[in-house]
């Protein structure tokens, strides 16, 4: 596995904050897809089985 350091941490991530349903699961399928692999989700913001 590869160790993480400054010089590979994701610049841009996609935010989740607010998306529920299908919006965060295609938000987050598109993103992936893009190349981001940086996700921001919060328990607070109760949509961690879509994100998943």
């Amino acid at each position: 596995m590869k160790e993480l350091s400054m010089n590979n941490i994701p610049s841009f991530g996609v935010g989740t904050f607010r998306l529920t349903g299908q919006s965060v699961i295609a938000s987050v399928g598109t993103a992936l897809e893009l190349g981001y692999r940086a996700v921001d989700t919060e328990q607070i913001y109760g949509n961690e089985a879509e994100v998943g």
